[in-house]
């Protein structure tokens, strides 16, 4: 029987403590450009948010990807079409006379990607237009405090603890809703319905000659006291780590009230996480909704839906809020930003090793 030691704001790890994400300050704000200051250059602009001239960003450490096996090298191409690029900027129509600074709030008329592989691509291409615009207008902007956006699409499921047993069995996890589960060592995962007894086995689709099909699942639903007796010791440890986390969740000051969680979720429909990855400032979980979540090791987190216009940031108080994903937000929130940089990087690694074949 594992023995269990509690970690503080919803995570355990039996490993060696991870250092704190190392949060820089907001950079001093430089004097104020007198009204006779020249327009901006929109030649040099545009440059700079597509990254043309610019020097290679460096290459992301190596992340530790778990579930799927996979590459994982990782190639950018910096240097994106002008035009397709200034297009979806609104900056094609305008000339150096006229110059107003883009915006990136300008919503988009394209069909919206359905695949695992294209969202995950759609949402980093997304932080990399933001984080290249607004480092190109870093001087326009006027200092501001930002405001959470009423009416947005936040996420409706996130990770609100887990535990990594994976030296052993694999990570355990519990959603705000209340739905628990484990992500075995083996690639197979269990998710198990807030209240009742049913749950779901998902493992990988196999061909005649029993090699695992990348992407693609077989779902079963059993019961507690109904379910083959090949699953008996997966059965044992999810009703273990589902305990565990529920006594956590209980004891937990910090955070919302294990009655608060079950009152404010939404009913469960078996979400569950498709793939994790731990790095050494935070933990990533890809769940089967498409929610993306980043857990830094600060307590704060980044959440993105396959809804690009939106960002979920829970701050170092806990307190969550979602904005629109604009240049302006990324300009001016600096501890916001240096998080969605990271997040990014972490994503161009998930989707290197999720690229089809």
């Amino acid at each position: 029987r594992a023995s269990f030691n509690r970690k503080p704001f919803g995570r355990h790890d039996e490993n060696a403590a991870k250092p704190p994400i190392s949060v820089a300050p907001a950079a001093k704000k430089g004097a104020a450009n007198s009204s006779e200051s020249k327009r901006p250059d929109v030649q040099r602009l545009v440059k700079q948010a597509l990254g043309i001239g610019n020097k290679p960003r460096s290459q992301s450490p190596a992340f530790k990807i778990f579930e799927e096996s996979g590459s994982s090298t990782h190639k950018r191409d910096v240097t994106s079409d002008l035009v397709e690029k200034t297009k979806s900027l609104n900056l094609g129509g305008q000339s150096e006379h006229d110059f107003s600074p883009p915006s990136t709030a300008l919503v988009q008329n394209r069909p919206a990607p359905t695949s695992d592989y294209e969202v995950l691509k759609h949402m980093a291409k997304r932080l990399d237009t933001v984080l290249d615009v607004a480092s190109a207008r870093r001087s326009t902007y006027r200092p501001q405090t930002p405001r959470a956006t009423v009416g947005l699409t936040a996420p409706d499921k996130w990770v609100q603890r887990y535990v990594d047993y994976t030296s052993k069995y694999g990570l355990g996890f519990l959603l705000n809703d209340g739905t628990s589960g484990v992500c075995f060592n083996d690639s197979t995962k269990t998710s198990l319905e807030r209240e009742g007894d049913t749950f779901q086995y998902i493992e990988r689709k196999r061909t005649a000659d029993g090699e695992a099909v990348k992407s693609e699942y077989d779902v079963s639903s059993y019961t507690l006291t109904d379910y083959p007796e090949t699953l008996n010791k997966k059965v044992t440890l999810l009703k273990h780590f589902r305990n565990y986390l529920l006594e956590q969740q209980k004891k937990s000051k910090e955070e919302l009230s294990f009655e608060a969680i079950f009152a404010e979720g939404a009913p469960s429909n078996f979400v569950y996480i498709k793939k994790w990855i731990r790095t050494k400032h935070a933990i990533l979980f890809r769940l089967s909704d498409q929610t993306v979540q980043i857990v830094f090791y600060d307590q704060t987190e980044v959440l993105l839906t396959p809804d690009d216009q939106s960002i979920t940031y829970v701050d170092k108080s806990r307190a969550r809020k979602t904005y629109f994903l604009t240049d302006e937000l990324v300009g001016t929130f600096a501890e916001l930003e240096k998080r969605i940089k990271y997040s990014r990087d972490i994503l161009h690694q998930l989707i290197s090793s999720s690229a089809p074949r």
